[in-house]
């Protein structure tokens, strides 16, 4: 929600040339609320509008969570400081905000609670915590008989470790699983930012998360859905980088490789463009990872015609054979 009304607009119509039906919103709670718990009226009008906009190309939404407001905070601390944005909140004041959202936004195709607690930078505090911010964002949801997925997560990698602590907290309701299968491998001990691993090789980085996040689910009985709600490549000049032609090229390939999975129901890939400056030479990949003006911008609009074609799915062998009727004689 750092870009201006025309840039989102922008945004999601390309998503929508391109052949996507589906964009992942952030949405930052202490933002939407401040240090004194009102709505801040600008910043919802800027979310209002997205919204709107969204509807218009005819894209589903998903609405991710993030930021705690300090008088939210399980142990309240204001102002809010980035320190404390990641603190966690008080399950009824989550579950309150949820019934908000969930009132205000009654078509969004699901509401994602929070963003990778299983890395530091974005969660302070507790699996059992999280847990419940996850079951009280069910209860708030049921609470106003709102159809919208609650998803979770959106772990880094397929954050499996994490997810099996979350079940044994007694995390439960949740419609989905997201994660966050970046095909990333460390180049060398000496290199912490590792390498870029193709999607389509069968032990690949991106495959093996989405097998084990599933695998995961499965062994606790979830039958919810997978959503890969980050995934891309980075292009050069960025730590680590692909040539832009060949980051396209492997983009268009994970949408491929996504759809042998039936169990994986959307993907939103990141992100749409870069935000780095195009001549700082030192830029990290999570700014230089956007999808427009690459060179093979075409091939991720073929890749996601054949993520929803039966036929493409029943050619490669991931759906049973179209069966033959045959007529009975009279």
């Amino acid at each position: 929600m750092h870009m201006s009304p025309d840039e989102q607009r922008g945004e999601i119509a390309a998503v929508a040339a391109m052949g996507g039906n589906v964009v992942r919103m952030d949405l930052d709670w202490a933002r939407l609320q401040g240090d004194d718990g009102r709505i801040d009226s600008a910043y919802q009008a800027q979310l209002d509008r997205a919204i709107a906009s969204a509807a218009e190309y005819r894209q589903a939404v998903i609405l991710n969570i993030i930021g705690t407001p300090c008088w939210a905070a399980a142990a309240p601390d204001c102002p809010t400081r980035p320190r404390n944005h990641i603190d966690p909140p008080r399950p009824e004041a989550f579950a309150e905000v949820t019934r908000y959202l969930l009132n205000r936004y009654p078509s969004l195709y699901a509401y994602e609670v929070w963003n990778e607690p299983n890395f530091s930078g974005f969660w302070n505090g507790t699996t059992v915590q999280f847990a419940q911010i996850v079951n009280a964002a069910v209860a708030g949801r049921n609470a106003v008989g709102s159809q919208t997925r609650v998803i979770i997560g959106g772990f880094l990698l397929d954050g499996s470790a994490y997810l099996e602590q979350l079940y044994q907290a007694g995390m439960r309701g949740q419609d989905g699983i997201s994660i966050h299968p970046y095909s990333m491998i460390p180049a060398s001990k000496a290199d912490p930012w590792g390498q870029w691993e193709e999607p389509t090789q069968r032990y690949s980085p991106f495959r093996m998360a989405i097998q084990t996040a599933h695998q995961t689910m499965i062994r606790h009985g979830d039958r919810g859905g997978l959503y890969l709600t980050e995934f891309g490549y980075s292009s050069c000049p960025s730590f680590p980088c692909l040539p832009a032609e060949q980051a396209g090229q492997w983009l268009a390939s994970s949408y491929r490789v996504a759809a042998r999975y039936r169990y994986v129901k959307a993907l939103t890939a990141f992100s749409m463009r870069d935000y780095a400056d195009p001549a700082d030479p030192y830029a990290p990949w999570t700014m230089r990872s956007g999808i427009l003006g690459r060179p093979a911008f075409g091939n991720i609009h073929v890749a996601l015609k054949q993520l929803r074609s039966k036929k493409y799915l029943r050619k490669h062998g991931y759906l049973g054979k179209k069966r033959k009727h045959k007529r009975k004689k009279t």
